[in-house]
């Protein structure tokens, strides 16, 4: 099927996009390892994960005891059309 083998390769590139200039977990000293690393283990730099709307209304916002879950969230969802959040409670 076309279509699929078009989405299939726009994923790879897209996935190809987004190692570009993220160090490795196996490029980095293991007394140096620190921070978040997605699947393929790439370094994931939390201060480019965007934070949707809902979250500036939520109780934990700038939470620091729920920062880290709250970044895996937006950061798992980064590329869905909605954000969806089971931790939500409204300010």
């Amino acid at each position: 099927d076309v279509s699929l083998y078009t989405r299939l390769l726009k994923s790879a590139i897209k996935k190809s996009e987004n190692k570009k200039g993220r160090r490795h977990i196996d490029d980095i000293d293991p007394t140096q390892i620190a921070g978040f690393f997605d699947d393929d283990g790439y370094e994931i730099n939390t201060e480019l994960i965007k934070k949707p709307t809902l979250c500036l209304t939520c109780i934990n916002d700038d939470d620091p005891n729920e920062e880290m879950l709250c970044n895996m969230t937006r950061y798992d969802q980064r590329d869905e059309k909605e954000f969806k959040c089971f931790a939500y409670k409204k300010k």
